[in-house]
């Protein structure tokens, strides 16, 4: 990942209600699941391309706080898409655009439920197997 981009979000939900938050936007979101901590409460997802972008990858970690739970967003742009000079901003306003999201669902109440999925990571070939998060 290059030019990565850090975002926080800090809410008074459980770290279940914002993990679960976060799993249904990229369920229901136009991103690619890549993998998924149950355990460390980690979801690893891309965006797609499009015309005017190699698409970006992120790193969702939600953590318990003593008021609540915070979420970790990292995004970035895939290593092997060519680097330019805005990748930087491009991925900052991509994670703003997740976090404005995440914010929005847990305000309104009216995301819909994340479907369980168990703790994977995706192999080259399409295959999956099992992820602890580390």
């Amino acid at each position: 990942m290059h030019a990565p981009k850090t975002k926080d979000l800090n809410t008074a939900k459980s770290p279940d209600e914002l993990f679960n938050v976060v799993l249904s936007v990229v369920q229901n979101g136009k991103f690619n699941l890549f993998a998924l901590s149950n355990e460390t409460k980690q979801i690893l997802f891309t965006s797609g391309k499009t015309a005017l972008s190699w698409g970006q990858q992120y790193r969702a970690t939600v953590r318990p706080e003593s008021s609540g739970a915070s979420l970790q967003l990292f995004c970035g742009s895939h290593d092997d898409a060519p680097k330019a000079l805005m990748d930087g901003w491009k991925n900052g306003k991509a994670a703003d655009k997740v976090i404005k999201t995440v914010n929005e669902a847990l305000a309104s109440g009216q995301q819909p439920a994340a479907q369980p999925v168990a703790s994977f990571v995706a192999n080259e070939d399409g295959s999956t197997r099992p992820w602890d998060g580390r």
